[in-house]
C-alpha cells in the first residue's frame, strides 16, 4: 500500500483497519457497521464528485507535483539508450528521492485500527476533507462506503474468476451481500471511480 492519500481512495482501502477486516471470532462493532452499510447510486455519485475535486487539488498540491516530477524524470532517463555518466548517477539517486517524497505524503491509513481512526485521519487532511464537504459526504460515511465497496468488489471479483461459487454463510455477519449485487450492476461506474485520481497522481 503506497503512502499517498490517493491510494486509500482507490477501490480498495486494501489495507483496511484491523477491526474492520473480517477476523475470526466475535464480530466487532466496526465490522457490523460496515456489514450493515448499503451501497447506493446517490452515494456513489457523491464519492465520484469528491474524487474529481481531489484530482484537481492533487494536480496543484506541491507534494504531489514534486513526486510526479521525480517520477517523470526517472522515466525519461530510463528511456535513454546511452545515458551519460551524470545521467546514470542521477538515475541511481532518483529511487531514494522518490521514496522520500512518497514517505512525506499523508496516509489516511496511518495508525488506523478503527473507523473512528480513519475518520480522524480524513478530517486532518484538508485535500480530502474539503472535497468530501463539497460533495456533501461525511468522512465516516466515506470511509465506510470505501470499505464496504472494497469487500463487495473482492467477492464479486472472485465470483467472476470462478474462484468463489458459493458465498460462505459466515460472511453474512461481516459484509452486506446485497453490495456484491450492487458492484455487479454498477461495475462500469465503479471502475471509473478512481480514473481522475489515478490520472492526477500518475498511479498505474
Amino acid at each position: 500500500m503506497q503512502r499517498s492519500c490517493a491510494a486509500p481512495l482507490a477501490l480498495a482501502l486494501l489495507v483496511s483497519p484491523a477491526s474492520v477486516r473480517g477476523q475470526a471470532g466475535a464480530v466487532d462493532p466496526d465490522t457490523r457497521e460496515v456489514a450493515a452499510y448499503q451501497l447506493t447510486v446517490p452515494t456513489l455519485q457523491k464519492v465520484a464528485a469528491a474524487h474529481r475535486q481531489m484530482a484537481v487539488a492533487l494536480r496543484n498540491d506541491p507534494r504531489f507535483v514534486r513526486l510526479a516530477r521525480l517520477k517523470a524524470e526517472k522515466k525519461q532517463l530510463e528511456a535513454k539508450d546511452k545515458p551519460s555518466a551524470a545521467e546514470t548517477a542521477r538515475l541511481e539517486a532518483l529511487p531514494a528521492e522518490i521514496e522520500s517524497a512518497e514517505a512525506a505524503l499523508p496516509s489516511l491509513l496511518e495508525g488506523v485500527k478503527t473507523l473512528a481512526d480513519m475518520e480522524a485521519n480524513i478530517r486532518k487532511e484538508p485535500l480530502v476533507a474539503n472535497a468530501l464537504t463539497s460533495a456533501g459526504l461525511a468522512p465516516r460515511e466515506y470511509g465506510t462506503f470505501m470499505l464496504a465497496l472494497a469487500s463487495a468488489a473482492l467477492v464479486h471479483g472472485m465470483q467472476k474468476a470462478g474462484a468463489l461459487k458459493d458465498v460462505p454463510a459466515d460472511l453474512n455477519e461481516r459484509m452486506n451481500l446485497e453490495n456484491v449485487k450492487f458492484v455487479a450492476a454498477h461495475e462500469a461506474e465503479i471502475k471509473s471511480l478512481m480514473a481522475d485520481v489515478h490520472e492526477a497522481t500518475g498511479e498505474e
